[in-house]
């Protein structure tokens, strides 16, 4: 992946547009929307990884865990002999989930899902008193 210019989730996550990223055919996009404890470190994560999918995180994939607020999210992924996890926290709303992915553990998703998952933010109403 590396020849192809992807360093960092940044080269992953460039925004063309409308906030629309541009997709790579070589990586796997897996998203694991039960809420996390994020007081797990890159090993917790990485166990996490292999509790569902039974296989270690590879250079080709990326693991997108939400807390149970959905308002944080880490994304964990390698590069070369190296993992990164890297955190968005919303100052306010969450990460907007569709009804099927909340009942799920983990599944995969497409890039288009991830641009989506990144860009599309739900706010709570207020209730006036």
């Amino acid at each position: 992946a590396s020849s192809l210019g992807i360093h960092s989730p940044q080269d992953l996550l460039l925004p063309l547009g409308l906030g629309l990223f541009r997709s790579s055919p070589f990586w796997s996009y897996y998203l694991y929307p039960q809420g996390c404890n994020f007081h797990k470190g890159i090993d917790g994560l990485c166990g996490e990884v292999i509790r569902h999918t039974s296989s270690c995180v590879s250079e080709q994939s990326c693991h997108i865990f939400l807390d149970r607020s959905r308002s944080r999210l880490h994304i964990l992924y390698r590069c070369d002999d190296e993992y990164r996890l890297e955190c968005r926290r919303l100052n306010r709303g969450s990460f907007l989930l569709k009804k099927d992915e909340r009942k799920r553990d983990f599944l995969q998703i497409s890039w288009n899902r991830l641009n989506e998952l990144l860009t599309v933010k739900k706010y709570r109403k207020t209730v006036e008193k």
